[in-house]
């Protein structure tokens, strides 16, 4: 079966989840944890030592004190946690360099952040995107109700195939650029 590794990282507080959909990114340095419970969360966690690696952006407190901040609201919408009729809206990260694509798909949209202060550098109105990743030219492939689609550089969508995909769940792309959906 060849050899497998399976990292496993425990932040502390977080042992408690309010209820909802995870769903991760990493670079190999840096994880990315999007959390929708009641909320809908991004925080990142430093693989080396398994901490919290701060947001590059700053808040204050209610003593007007500054700090960095270590998770970071990635919609207004209520989160899955809140109520399951509803459906998850934050279904999906991917990373590629300085950017986080996530996909909100009750809001039918993805958003391209910077991966390193959350600033938003694009958005594209997609139809209730299930998934993101980024193929190896830059260009993200999404799942889109039952399709796959393309969104290149110009950002425009384009069908990546014909085959019908209703049930899919997530995508993934290997170094050769063959996609995988589950």
């Amino acid at each position: 079966y060849g050899r497998y590794f399976l990292m496993v990282i425990f932040v502390n507080n977080r042992v408690a989840f309010d209820g909802g959909r995870i769903s991760l990114a990493t670079d190999g340095k840096i994880l990315w944890v999007a959390s929708e419970g009641k909320k809908s969360i991004i925080y990142r966690v430093d693989i080396a030592t398994g901490r919290y690696s701060p947001w590059q952006q700053s808040a204050k407190d209610a003593q007007g004190n500054e700090f960095q901040l270590l998770e970071l609201e990635a919609s207004k919408l209520p989160g899955i946690g809140s109520d399951w009729k509803l459906g998850a809206n934050m279904t999906s990260i991917a990373i590629r360099g300085d950017t986080l694509a996530v996909c909100l798909a009750r809001e039918n949209r993805i958003e391209l952040r910077d991966a390193n202060n959350s600033t938003l550098k694009k958005q594209f109105e997609i139809e209730k995107p299930r998934a993101v990743a980024f193929d190896t030219d830059g260009s993200l492939i999404v799942l889109s109700g039952g399709s796959l689609l393309r969104i290149g550089a110009d950002g425009a969508a384009r069908a990546f195939n014909e085959t019908p995909l209703e049930h899919g769940y997530g995508i993934a792309i290997d170094a050769a650029r063959n996609v995988y959906v589950s």
